[in-house]
C-alpha cells in the first residue's frame, strides 16, 4: 500500500512539474484562450439573432430606408396596410426585406402578403380604371384610399440596352413613401397645363404615369377663358410655347406668383423671343437670352454640339440625377440670364451650366459651327430656379423653375428614346416648386454592378500590397512565433 501511494505521489509531482514548465502552460493559455474566443462568438450570434440586429453593408443601402422615409413615417396619424401580392416564397428578397423595414419603422404600418389566385376578391376589390391587379404588384391602403403599386413600378427599367430591357435601379422605396403620402394626405396636388399658345402637353410624352407615381394630377389652363389661376392649382406648367402670352396673361400670372405661386417654364427657341413672357420672368430676377447655344467641347455634347450636355449643380432639384450619374441632354437649348437689379429676397440659383467653350448663337440664319461676330462666349446658364420669399420666416415663397430647351421631354435622335436625366430633372422641378421634399430626397437605388476603374499607379500599388506586402507579413510573424516557441 505504501508503494501504490509512493508512485502515486511521485507521478503526480512529476504532473505538477510538467504543467509548471513554459511550453505547457503557454500551450494550455492558447487552449483556453480559443476555447473563450469561440464561446465568445456562440455568444455574440446569439445576441445579434435576439436583438435582431442587421447591418446593410451595400454601397446603395438596399436593405435601409432613407431618413426621409423614417421621419414620415414616424408621423402618420393614420394606420397603412401593405397588401404584397406574391405567391407564397416567390417574393423577391430585397422587396420582403424593405416592407418589413417599413413595418418596423412606425406601429401604423401593417404588411401582408397574399397570393392574388388564392384570393381572388382583391382583383375585384382594388380593380382601378379597367386594370387587372397582377402577381407582384403592391396595395398601400389608408383609412380612406388606396393605391396600387404596379411590379415593373418597383423598378428602374432601361429599355435602350442592347441585350434587351434591363434593370438598372430599384425605386420601391420612393414608390411605396409616395404611396403612402397620397392615401394619407387625399386630394392630390394639380398641376396646370398653360394651353392656347400651341403648347406641347404632358400626354404626348406619357408622362401621366410619372405624375401618377408621385400622387399628381395635371389639368389644362386656358387663362383667357378662366381668367384666373384656380385656386387649387399647386402649380403651373408652360411647356414649349410656340406663341407668347398677351399681357392680360401675364397679369394673371404675376398676381398668382406674387402670392406665392408656382411656375415651370420650358422655353422652344423657334417661338421667337417672346416678349411678354420674359418680361414677366424679369420681375422674378431671370430671362430667357433668346438664341440657342453651340457647344464646342466635346466632353460637354453627344457629337452634335447643338445636343449640350450640360455640368450639373447640385441641388434639390438635381439630387437624383447627380447621385445617380444620369445622362442628361439639352437640344437647341436657350440660356437663362439672371439680371442685374432684382428684389432682396429674390435668388436666382444656376442649375445647368454649359462649358466655357460654348457660345450663344444670336442669328438663327448662320449654319456654320464657329463662333463668330454677334455670338455670346460661354459658359452659360441653361436652367435655374427662382425664389423669392414674401415674408420673414420664409414659410410663403414664390418659386419658379425656367429651362431653356423646349425639347427636354423628347425622344432624341439618335437615341430614339426620352433621357433619363431629362425625366428627372422635369420631376425634380416640379416637386421642387410645390415642396415636395420628402419625394424629392428619395433616389432609386442602383442594381448595377459598376466595373473597379484603377489608375496604372493604383494597379501597381494594390498589386506590391497583395501580392508582396501581405505574404511578406505572414511570413515575419510566423517566423517571429517559431523563434520564440523554440526557445521555450
Amino acid at each position: 500500500m505504501k508503494e501504490i501511494l509512493k508512485k502515486t505521489g511521485t507521478i503526480a509531482k512529476d504532473l505538477i512539474s510538467s504543467l509548471n514548465r513554459d511550453p505547457v502552460r503557454y500551450g494550455g493559455y492558447a487552449a483556453i484562450l480559443t476555447v473563450g474566443m469561440a464561446l465568445l462568438l456562440v455568444l455574440v450570434n446569439i445576441l445579434v439573432q435576439q436583438l435582431d440586429l442587421k447591418f446593410d453593408l451595400t454601397e446603395e443601402k438596399l436593405f435601409s430606408l432613407s431618413e426621409e422615409s423614417v421621419n414620415f413615417l414616424k408621423g402618420l396619424d393614420e394606420d397603412i396596410t401593405i397588401i404584397a401580392l406574391y405567391e407564397e416564397g416567390k417574393a423577391p428578397r430585397v422587396v420582403q426585406e424593405v416592407l418589413t423595414l417599413y413595418e418596423k419603422a412606425s406601429p401604423r404600418v401593417h404588411v401582408e402578403f397574399m397570393d392574388l389566385e388564392k384570393n381572388p376578391q382583391l382583383a375585384t376589390e382594388y380593380e382601378k380604371e379597367g386594370e387587372r391587379l397582377q402577381q407582384g404588384s403592391i396595395i398601400v391602403k389608408g383609412e380612406r384610399t388606396y393605391r396600387i403599386i404596379r411590379s415593373y413600378d418597383l423598378y428602374d427599367i432601361n429599355y435602350n440596352s442592347p441585350q434587351g430591357p434591363e434593370i438598372t435601379g430599384f425605386s420601391a422605396e420612393k414608390r411605396i413613401t409616395a404611396a403612402i403620402h397620397a392615401v394619407t394626405t387625399g386630394a392630390s396636388p394639380v398641376l396646370y397645363e398653360l394651353v392656347g399658345h400651341r403648347e406641347e402637353r404632358l400626354a404626348r410624352y406619357a408622362m401621366n404615369d410619372f405624375l401618377e407615381r408621385e400622387n399628381l394630377t395635371s389639368k389644362e389652363l386656358n387663362l383667357l377663358q378662366a381668367g384666373e389661376v384656380p385656386e387649387d392649382a399647386a402649380m403651373v406648367l408652360i411647356l414649349a410655347p410656340k406663341e407668347d402670352l398677351t399681357p392680360g396673361e401675364a397679369e394673371v400670372l404675376n398676381t398668382y406668383l406674387a402670392e406665392g405661386g408656382r411656375l415651370f417654364v420650358a422655353a422652344d427657341v423657334q417661338a421667337g423671343e417672346l416678349p411678354v413672357l420674359n418680361e414677366l420672368l424679369s420681375r422674378y430676377g431671370a430671362r430667357f437670352d433668346y438664341g440657342f447655344v453651340i457647344e464646342q467641347d466635346k466632353q460637354h455634347h453627344t457629337g452634335n454640339p447643338y445636343q449640350v450636355v450640360p455640368n450639373v449643380e447640385y441641388h434639390d432639384i438635381t439630387k437624383t440625377i447627380t447621385q445617380n450619374k444620369e445622362a442628361l441632354i439639352l437640344q437647341w437649348t436657350q440660356a437663362v440670364k439672371e439680371e442685374e437689379i432684382k428684389r432682396r429676397n429674390v435668388n436666382v440659383t444656376a442649375l445647368l451650366t454649359s462649358s466655357g467653350s460654348s457660345f450663344l448663337r444670336k442669328d438663327l440664319e448662320r449654319e456654320d459651327l464657329q463662333r463668330g461676330e454677334g455670338d455670346v462666349p460661354g459658359p452659360h446658364t441653361l436652367a435655374a430656379a427662382i425664389e423669392e420669399r414674401l415674408d420673414d420666416r420664409g414659410e410663403k415663397k414664390t418659386r419658379i423653375v425656367l429651362v431653356g430647351a423646349g425639347t427636354l421631354l423628347e425622344n432624341l435622335y439618335p437615341f430614339n428614346a426620352q433621357i433619363p436625366g431629362n425625366l428627372d430633372f422635369f420631376m425634380g422641378g416640379v416637386l421642387w416648386c410645390i415642396e415636395r421634399k420628402d419625394m424629392l430626397s428619395i433616389p432609386s437605388k442602383s442594381l448595377l454592378n459598376l466595373p473597379l476603374s484603377l489608375t496604372a499607379t493604383q494597379v501597381l500599388v494594390y498589386s506590391v500590397v497583395v501580392v508582396a506586402v501581405i505574404p511578406l507579413a505572414f511570413f515575419i510573424t510566423g517566423t517571429i512565433i517559431w523563434l520564440r516557441r523554440r526557445h521555450l
